[in-house]
C-alpha cells in the first residue's frame, strides 16, 4: 500500500487513513451508524462512533 501511495505522490497515506476517510464520508453522507458498523466489521456502534466528528 505504501509503495502505491508513494508512487501516486501520497507518501504519508496508509490503508487506515483511507478506511477512516471513507467511514467519515459515509457518516457525512447520512449512512446510519448501525449499517456502517456492519460494513466495517465493528462489534459495537460505540466503536464506530469514533468516526463521528464534531
Amino acid at each position: 500500500m505504501r509503495t502505491h501511495a508513494a508512487t501516486a505522490g501520497l507518501a504519508n497515506v496508509s490503508a487506515h487513513d483511507l478506511r477512516h476517510t471513507a467511514a467519515s464520508m459515509a457518516i457525512d453522507a447520512g449512512e446510519p451508524l448501525h449499517r456502517l458498523r456492519d460494513r466495517l466489521g465493528h462489534s459495537s456502534v460505540l466503536v464506530t462512533s469514533r468516526y463521528l466528528h464534531t
